[in-house]
């Protein structure tokens, strides 16, 4: 594990310094690709993670194509994360692509009861979201999961199993 990163892709050489830094296993290819190459094929792995979260909604929710599409197009074209990825800002606001599968999870975990197996699930995608570069969301998402645990009496059991798993994997 490099402790260090160059100088000219961050602000800082120490690679823990700032928690929006990504640490992508499609990050192994700066081996043979250029930091400006990387950064294309990062968007659209990440672009794909989304598609499949927003398209597993879209079977648990049997949405119809059109209704799926306003949910495509709402998601992947809002304002804030499209204007900061038109502009080049593709290692953190990529990350946004990891929401829907947490949103899924959440729904599923809200409406089946929890499960174990959801939530390591659940603790894949927090530390995704955080690996990603959204350290807030990275925050926010396990404050979610926290809150969920303690209003339903059975469910704390794996909401901390869920976001002791999640914060051990970032450790």
């Amino acid at each position: 594990l490099p402790l260090r990163v160059a100088p000219p892709l961050f602000m800082t050489e120490l690679i823990f310094a700032q928690p929006s830094t990504t640490f992508l296993p499609h990050y192994a290819l700066l081996r043979w690709l250029t930091p400006g190459a990387i950064l294309p094929v990062h968007l659209q792995v990440m672009l794909a993670v989304g598609y499949g979260g927003l398209a597993a909604i879209k079977r648990r929710w049997k949405l119809e194509w059109g209704p799926f599409l306003l949910l495509y197009l709402l998601f992947e074209f809002s304002g804030y994360p499209a204007a900061h990825l038109g502009v080049g800002h593709t290692t953190l606001w990529a990350g946004h692509q990891m929401l829907p599968w947490f949103l899924y999870l959440v729904t599923a975990w809200s409406e089946e009861g929890p499960s174990l197996r959801r939530a390591l699930l659940m603790a894949l995608t927090i530390a995704g979201i955080s690996l990603t570069g959204m350290f807030h969301a990275c925050l926010w998402c396990s404050l979610l999961v926290g809150l969920m645990g303690l209003r339903r009496g059975e469910a704390f059991r794996d909401a901390l199993v869920a976001l002791l798993a999640a914060w051990g994997l970032l450790c």
